[in-house]
């Protein structure tokens, strides 16, 4: 099946930039609002997590990769040429990059230990926050997201603790006065900043959860985009700010977004408008042959977990008493799902916790063989050792 080779994307808040992450670690930078490809360079990134972040400006861009070294960590490359800015070898385990809305810092989030704030210009960290995952900003000054194991606390002129529903924050938005919160598996809730009351609360169906959020000034909305756990079609909808009534906008080619300003663009290059919900441009994004099982009917918690959840996820539920070598119907181990999809961190969990490296899917492949058909060749490494 011919699919889209773009793994992630991010957009500059600022200019109609998007830069797009391919499994080969070359990205891409496009303006979207032409369609037009304006440069193409090999950097650190690597699939799993969001390790790739485009400053407001899009004048540059950070990638990061799993590792530590010479061609991993995270490095600054100046977005029209390629050329690299800083690159800071001795970051490891890094799942998540954020740049602030003024664009002076990024909040680098590392699994297992505290988020560390970078300057943009040198990669220096100038801030090491204990006890936090990730660290959202408002661009409405006086408010900021703390992502803590406990929950979410939000700072401002009243600062409240949220609790956590499901074992991800999968995104989060803030409007001038309200804060939505999207979990894996779980609702949007919209939250009112100064006083921590829950406005609104929106519950997908059928099996569907929220994955990406963005707020909209000019009509006083969130803008959510909705895709079903077991690989279904993914939806744009519209919560409108004051009541949370959802609006189905459109059907999106693809669940691997992110918004613009006004837009949001997928990784098959439709550029699609808030506004109407019809496409208003195409990036002609590289294509890739990629024979992808078909879709279970319904995924488990712990098959998700290994697309998008953190090692303290995979661990938490192994603990709960999920079966680690579980197979949906195709066959699938929650080991054949990361290696795949170039999670080389949970890889290295699953098995540790028993994950048998020797189980077969219905198309007969082990994960390593999967692994190798996806072109993930450090997993491939990985896997080559435990299995016979």
């Amino acid at each position: 099946m011919l699919v889209s080779a773009v793994h992630m994307l991010t957009s500059a808040t600022h200019v109609p930039i998007v830069a797009a992450g391919l499994v080969d670690r070359t990205v891409q930078i496009w303006n979207w609002s032409v369609g037009q490809r304006l440069a193409e360079f090999e950097t650190v990134f690597e699939t799993g997590g969001w390790r790739l972040a485009l400053a407001p400006n899009g004048s540059t861009c950070v990638a990061a990769s799993w590792k530590k070294g010479k061609r991993d960590g995270v490095a600054c490359y100046d977005a029209p040429t390629g050329q690299t800015a800083w690159h800071r070898s001795d970051i490891r385990r890094v799942q998540g990059l954020r740049f602030s809305p003024a664009g002076d810092h990024i909040w680098c989030w590392i699994e297992g230990g505290p988020v560390q704030q970078l300057d943009s210009r040198t990669g220096a960290t100038s801030a090491v926050v204990k006890g936090v995952q990730d660290v959202i900003e408002s661009r409405y000054p006086g408010h900021i997201l703390e992502v803590r194991r406990t929950g979410f606390l939000v700072r401002g002129e009243i600062d409240f603790l949220v609790p956590r529903l499901t074992f991800a924050l999968l995104d989060a938005a803030f409007s001038s006065d309200s804060l939505c919160l999207a979990e894996a598996s779980g609702p949007v809730r919209c939250l009112q900043l100064g006083t921590g009351v829950e406005r609104w609360r929106f519950q997908s169906s059928g099996g569907a959860h929220v994955v990406a959020l963005s707020h909209s000034q000019d009509d006083h909305s969130f803008y959510a985009v909705q895709r079903y756990m077991n690989g279904g079609p993914a939806a744009l909808l519209r919560l409108p700010e004051r009541t949370g009534i959802a609006v189905k906008m459109c059907q999106l080619s693809s669940s691997t977004v992110c918004f613009g300003n006004g837009v949001v663009i997928t990784a098959k290059g439709d550029i699609v408008s808030l506004r109407g919900g019809g496409i208003v441009e195409q990036i002609p994004f590289p294509e890739r042959q990629y024979p992808d099982p078909a879709p279970t009917a319904e995924e488990p918690v712990l098959h998700f977990a290994a697309r998008f959840g953190t090692e303290k996820a995979i661990r938490n539920l192994i603990a709960s008493g999920s079966d680690v070598d579980l197979a949906a119907d195709n066959g699938c181990t929650a080991l054949h799902i990361a290696a795949t999809k170039g999670r080389l961190d949970v890889v290295r969990v699953l098995l540790e916790l028993g994950a048998d490296p020797n189980r077969k899917n219905m198309a007969g492949e082990t994960a390593m063989q999967a692994a190798e058909r996806a072109c993930q060749s450090e997993i491939v490494g990985v896997l080559t050792a435990h299995t016979k």
